[in-house]
């Protein structure tokens, strides 16, 4: 949570979950970006730029209290499956799960079908400095360029948002029958 002692409680951010508060913090680079240090499973934690490689990738940030996060992810799980061939990855990194048990129930539980990861409490700093305007906040990021959304995403939105920064051809949007 990005707050000062005193300033937000938890409970206020569950209960407005998509109001942001925090204090001043300088904008991460696109470079802070890659060198975050993340965990899945019981592997040792890696950069993030070592997990992605040379791949396209939207990378979105999550946390268990942040109802946004939540309602977003069908339409990543929807990105994932159709970008898949292409060569594109999602990727979610939570900023408040602390182990692999506790992300396998939180992706069980949303219905996550993409790759997850975790910021582990040494990355509290970094993790601040790349998410300014709080949660949700996506990431487009190449090999040549990153680029961060501080917002919601809707399938048209997240369409739109992959041609511009990923160079991905548009294609048909899903259909919506399914919830994710």
């Amino acid at each position: 949570m990005w707050s000062a002692p005193g300033r937000c409680r938890p409970a206020a951010l569950i209960l407005l979950g998509a109001l942001s508060c925090s204090t001043a913090a300088s904008e991460g680079s696109p470079a802070d970006l890659l060198a975050l240090r993340v965990e899945r499973s019981d592997a040792p934690a890696e950069t993030l730029g070592g997990v992605l490689g040379e791949t396209p990738a939207i990378v979105s940030f999550w946390a268990t209290y942040c109802v946004p996060c939540r309602a977003e992810v069908p339409v990543l799980n929807r990105a994932a499956r159709r970008w898949r061939a292409r060569g594109v990855r999602v990727v979610g990194v939570a900023i408040d799960v602390n182990d692999a048990s506790h992300a396998r129930r939180t992706a069980r539980d949303w219905g996550i079908a993409y790759e997850t990861y975790w910021t582990g409490k040494d990355q509290y700093d970094s993790t601040r400095r790349l998410l300014p305007q709080g949660l949700p906040t996506t990431f487009f990021t190449t090999p040549k360029e990153t680029h961060r959304v501080d917002h919601m995403l809707t399938d048209e939105a997240l369409d739109r948002l992959a041609v511009e920064h990923l160079g991905i051809p548009q294609s048909p949007l899903p259909e919506r029958h399914d919830a994710n």
